[in-house]
């Protein structure tokens, strides 16, 4: 089955890391051929980035416990552990933000920044109704309209609702800021709705910011969403190019897991299990189920069959947790894997349905139809 039926739309976590001030305002298609012209510049080494973020979060996270009415902490907090889920595969994270949610309203059950911080952490795992709800809260409170507005925009693009105000909106606040936050949301639409070529330069326009800042984080992320812009959605992939751009953001960023993850596929499809293994194996130390399956899938490649069920068990182990405490938000990458290796066709199925009554756009009803053509063979 193809990888991309897999695929959804996920919600841009808030990158707003450093001093983020303007892009050139011409969208003009640029070609994807030009991917030399955007060679990683002087940031600040990735590695020294994240243990700076990490200490700064404990900080923030030490902070909080004593001023717990803080909102500018918490709305701090938040940001940093969405980066450590998105950049680090740190899924540990969504336990503190789960917490972190419960805080919040318990010490500010009058605030509307309160429900709309919590809001976005609910969206961030795609409990879509729960996320409504607190926005509803903070809108009857006389919440901020613009913080109401960026969880209500990501909640309508990751359900595929109302696609075409979405795009309006997107574009304008693209063009209005200039800035790769606003920018990136607007791209990855675009590629959803297969504008392929309008999404790279769009990319590549906020690839092209001028950074006061020197922070890696943005520039790797823009270039994985490159990567996965011509390696997973375009209706006429390029491997290499995608190769080129996942390669970029762990230059950027090399505890970037899911780039990891991503090129490994890619030396994979090739036919080059040990560089594939190479990619992987500095990732091994994230809570990203699918390190330990793609290495479990390298060593049956390499008839090594007793390592490969190791490491089997453990994706299959890890899975199980993330499951059992947010369903939501790994239910579409969980259907692959049983789908595949995890050989459990019928919760494969389950976990298609409950995606789809999630999130029902087209892509949740593909996976659902393959998922139930698939448990229909398995019971024949």
């Amino acid at each position: 089955m193809d990888r991309r039926e897999f695929l959804g739309s996920a919600i841009g976590a808030s990158l707003a890391i450093g001093g983020l001030l303007r892009l050139p305002s011409s969208f003009a298609a640029a070609k994807p051929q030009i991917i030399d012209t955007y060679k990683t510049i002087s940031f600040t080494d990735g590695e020294i980035t994240v243990n700076n973020h990490l200490g700064s979060l404990a900080q923030l996270h030490r902070i909080y416990e004593l001023q717990p009415t803080n909102l500018a902490i918490s709305n701090a907090i938040i940001s940093g552990e969405l980066v450590n889920s998105q950049f680090l595969g740190d899924y540990l994270s969504l336990d503190r933000l789960t917490d972190l949610s419960a805080k919040i309203l318990s010490f500010n059950p009058e605030s509307p920044e309160a429900y709309s911080q919590s809001a976005q952490i609910a969206a961030s795992m795609h409990q879509f109704e729960i996320a409504n709800k607190y926005l509803d809260i903070a809108k009857n409170l006389n919440g901020n309209q613009d913080d109401v507005r960026y969880v209500e925009l990501s909640i309508l693009q990751a359900t595929g609702k109302n696609l075409n105000e979405v795009l309006s909106l997107r574009k304008d606040k693209a063009l209005a800021s200039g800035a790769p936050e606003e920018l990136v949301p607007y791209a990855a639409l675009l590629a959803d709705l297969n504008q392929t070529e309008l999404a790279n330069s769009t990319y590549l326009n906020a690839l092209a910011y001028q950074y006061k800042n020197p922070s890696p984080f943005i520039p790797a992320w823009i270039c994985f969403q490159l990567g996965m812009l011509w390696g997973e959605l375009a209706e006429a992939p390029n491997t290499d190019l995608a190769s080129s751009w996942y390669k970029k953001a762990i230059n950027y960023l090399p505890q970037y897991t899911r780039a990891r993850i991503h090129l490994a596929e890619t030396y994979m499809d090739a036919g080059d299990n040990e560089l594939a293994l190479q990619v992987l194996q500095p990732a091994l130390a994230s809570s990203d189920p699918e390190v330990s399956w793609r290495i479990s899938e390298i060593y049956a490649n390499m008839n090594q069959s007793e390592v490969s069920a190791q490491y089997l068990q453990l994706a299959n182990t890890m899975f199980t947790r993330l499951l059992d405490k947010h369903p939501l938000a790994f239910a579409d990458h969980a259907v692959q894997f049983y789908m595949g290796p995890g050989n459990n066709p019928p919760k494969a199925n389950d976990l298609a349905l409950l995606n789809f009554q999630n999130r029902p756009t087209n892509r949740a009803a593909n996976l659902l139809q393959n998922t139930n053509s698939a448990k229909t063979k398995s019971f024949s």
